[in-house]
């Protein structure tokens, strides 16, 4: 929250939560994609022996940067390879290509998309199809959500607490700005029209606005 002067502004209250783009991406990976790639299956590595893969593989397979610490994981390639020899194994291929194949930074790219598409149209279909790789999975607006109520509760309790901080009310707010790429999510705009008044509500570039801020303020460290 920002006062502002005839001279100037000063912050009157600061809060924030850790909530974005890539943890969005995440819970859709979980909701969606990860029974679309068998990750939650039981497999049977031998007779009697039933396992799931390890949680600290299915986790980081929900993110690229996840992904790349798999890759760097001595041990990755010998347990997807003993899950791949179990009975029913075969149906980790798909796991496997995306881990090996080359396709990984393609296919995140896919999630991410059908997650911005959502921010337009009431359903998305998460689309890959390369050697080995053969998914189309569809996403109801309504489904995606339904994830990310929690992460949008946490926000609205931010923004209510900005406000108690600066001692205001939401009519006293003249100018609200939205920016980044998950401004743009429905959900979170119906947060701030209900909280503010919608003609108040403004969006600058939703994928440049950070970079020019940050570019900014590194010119200002610098110079």
């Amino acid at each position: 929250m920002i006062r502002f002067a005839p001279d100037g502004g000063d912050v009157i209250a600061l809060t924030g939560v850790e909530v974005g783009g890539e943890q969005f991406d995440r819970l859709l990976f979980r909701a969606k994609v990860a029974p679309a790639l068998h990750l939650n299956d039981v497999y049977e590595l031998r007779s009697g022996a039933y396992r799931n893969l390890p949680n600290v593989m299915r986790n980081r397979l929900s993110t690229l940067s996840g992904l790349k610490n798999l890759l760097s994981d001595p041990y990755t390639a010998s347990t997807l390879s003993d899950f791949r020899a179990a009975k029913g194994g075969d149906r980790l291929a798909a796991v496997d290509s995306i881990l090996y194949g080359g396709y990984a930074y393609q296919f995140y790219r896919a999630i991410e998309q059908a997650k911005i598409t959502l921010s337009s149209a009431l359903s998305a279909v998460i689309e890959f199809h390369r050697p080995g790789i053969d998914l189309s999975i569809p996403v109801l607006r309504d489904d995606f959500e339904e994830l990310i109520a929690k992460p949008m509760q946490d926000v609205r309790t931010e923004i209510l607490e900005a406000l108690r901080q600066a001692g205001i009310g939401p009519e006293d707010v003249k100018l609200v700005l939205r920016t980044g790429g998950s401004s743009s999510i429905p959900a979170f705009v119906r947060i701030l029209e209900e909280i503010f008044d919608p003609s108040v509500i403004q969006e600058r570039p939703v994928y440049t606005t950070v970079v020019h801020g940050l570019a900014s303020y590194a010119q200002g460290q610098w110079s």
